[in-house]
């Protein structure tokens, strides 16, 4: 017998702005119905962490898988495309030959990648900045996609690695959630957006990310390594708009983000 097979799946969706955040528990059915719960509106951060924090025995939410998403300003996932080159193609791949490549290729990157990480992060010490993940998001043998390379005969293995990185005050705030054993997912919202237009769109997909001083501009496409997340910076924000009004207006930023508000409504 397999126990609670009938209960819902449980999740607490954890979205962490730049300045705010917000918490929704909610239920997914047999039939991926979701029925939400209860919903925490535009908290700080730390208060909502906090909740989480108090109430996991309280609640029971122990038992609940977190999902915390977060501002690209407070995290960001660097993109690492490899390729392994063998000399001896027919021999099939083994799980050490690849730990062994990832480890040292890595290795030799990982502080020239934190120093970019910090620079992305605006955080003055790098010794500030936290690897909180590293994943294979892709595998391609001899340019085809592959799911398992193990056992494999192949000439050039591609591989994708993603490193996510964090401030340490952030990290430190979650540190709790970091700790858990299961249940517990980390990702920047708008690679989870482009992960959910990937099964309706065609590649490459870009997400545009309006910021108050500038915009991130995320593009999803293939490369000769594999899939992966590029991001740059777009000198256009999400105040141009209110700029301009308050420009020709005459009146205050403030009215002028207004205006635009209510314009788009």
């Amino acid at each position: 017998n397999v126990p609670h097979i009938n209960q819902p799946e449980k999740f607490f969706i954890f979205e962490i702005g730049h300045h705010d955040a917000r918490g929704i528990l909610a239920e997914l059915d047999r039939e991926k119905r979701i029925r939400l719960v209860k919903r925490w509106e535009w908290r700080t951060p730390s208060t909502i962490a906090s909740l989480l924090r108090n109430r996991f025995q309280k609640l029971g939410w122990k038992d609940w898988s977190v999902i915390v998403s977060v501002d690209p300003i407070l995290a960001r996932t660097i993109t690492l495309p490899l390729v392994l080159k063998r000399e001896n193609e027919h021999r099939p791949l083994e799980a050490t030959e690849i730990e062994n490549f990832l480890g040292t290729s890595v290795s030799a990157v990982f502080s020239e990648q934190r120093r970019h990480a910090s620079r992305l992060l605006n955080v003055v010490d790098e010794a500030d900045v936290v690897l909180i993940g590293s994943r294979v998001a892709d595998f391609r043998s001899d340019g085809r996609r592959i799911i398992n390379p193990l056992g494999l005969e192949t000439k050039k293995l591609g591989i994708v690695v993603e490193l996510t990185f964090t401030s340490r005050s952030l990290y430190e705030e979650l540190r709790f959630l970091f700790s858990r054993r299961g249940g517990f997912f980390f990702t920047i919202t708008p690679h989870a957006q482009l992960a959910s237009l990937r099964p309706v769109s065609s590649s490459p997909i870009t997400l545009v990310d309006l910021q108050p001083d500038f915009s991130l501009v995320f593009t999803l496409a293939t490369t000769t390594a594999g899939t992966s997340v590029a991001d740059s910076t777009l000198p256009w924000s999400a105040d141009c708009f209110a700029d301009l009004i308050s420009a020709h207006w005459g009146v205050s930023q403030e009215v002028a983000r207004r205006l635009y508000g209510m314009y788009l409504q």
